[in-house]
């Protein structure tokens, strides 16, 4: 986890997930002197270099959704990485059907 604190508060914060040699951007967030301040652009820098040294050599900075979130995915492209096609991996439980548990009778 890295954090960006302003006046003792965090004003910044982002998560990443190690496995094995690759790394994956969790989560993250800006408030709005973070981002006047392009705090998450250094920030991600930032870590990307420490996870770099650390043995990591593959960061998935995670979906990338230009209809959804555009200002989230002109920050994941502006990073310079390599857009990638992967999909989306779901794995439907036994017993579940959409949002309702179906729950087995006797």
């Amino acid at each position: 986890v890295w954090h960006w604190r302003q006046d003792g508060e965090i004003g910044a914060a982002m998560a990443f997930v190690r496995h094995g040699a690759a790394a994956t951007y969790q989560t993250g967030w800006a408030g709005p002197a973070a981002k006047r301040c392009g705090v998450h652009q250094a920030m991600l820098w930032q870590a990307a270099l420490a996870l770099r040294d650390d043995g990591v050599c593959w960061l998935d900075l995670g979906t990338v959704d230009t209809e959804a979130a555009p200002g989230l995915a002109h920050f994941k492209l502006g990073t310079g990485a390599e857009l990638r096609q992967l999909g989306a991996t779901s794995w439907v439980l036994p017993g579940w059907r959409g949002h309702e548990r179906q729950i087995p009778e006797d």
